[in-house]
């Protein structure tokens, strides 16, 4: 007798995979697996016991370690995320596809504290803080302002986009 719904889960949680299914056959006999991989979008990076452990993330935020994806899927990603960490698997997703169909995003970076910071073409740098209950509001404000800057075809570079406090956010920007 197999037990199929504990093998799901088990494959589940040692393999890096976005769906799983077992279903047994009586005739013909047999076992019938469904399997659908993690897509990776982004290269990664977190610390484990002290030390940095490379990967990849899929839409989801979830972390996809080296050794589940074969050399031809290791292809070169234009998002890097440093310091991934699983209680921030929601906030990587929802960023990751807030950027979906705008190629700007170059990093994430989750700092130990907790603090985000974005590197994105457009605007360099955006700090978004540690307050990720307020994410979503200040991603829609990145969006808001790069669209104004290129509606209005402002030349300055802006070096720095700081919406840590969203009653003061402040701008900084580059002038030769």
């Amino acid at each position: 007798f197999i037990k199929t719904k504990l093998i799901e889960k088990e494959l589940m949680e040692n393999l890096s995979l976005e769906k799983i299914s077992i279903n047994r056959q009586i005739f013909p006999f047999g076992l019938y697996i469904k399997i659908q991989k993690r897509q990776p979008v982004a290269f990664a990076n977190k610390k484990v016991n002290g030390a940095i452990v490379e990967g990849f993330v899929d839409k989801d935020g979830v972390f996809i370690d080296n050794k589940y994806l074969s050399e031809r899927e290791k292809l070169i990603f234009p998002i890097k995320i440093i310091g991934w960490d699983k209680d921030y698997k929601e906030v990587i997703s929802l960023i990751i596809k807030k950027y979906e169909d705008n190629n700007d995003l170059a990093v994430i970076k989750i700092s130990s504290e907790g603090f985000l910071t974005l590197e994105d073409n457009f605007l360099q740098k955006i700090y978004l803080g540690s307050q990720i209950q307020q994410l979503e509001e200040k991603l829609n404000i990145v969006f808001d302002i790069k669209e104004q800057i290129k509606k209005q075809k402002i030349d300055k570079k802006i070096k720095i986009l700081d919406l840590t406090d969203l009653n003061n956010p402040k701008i900084k920007v580059f002038i030769p």
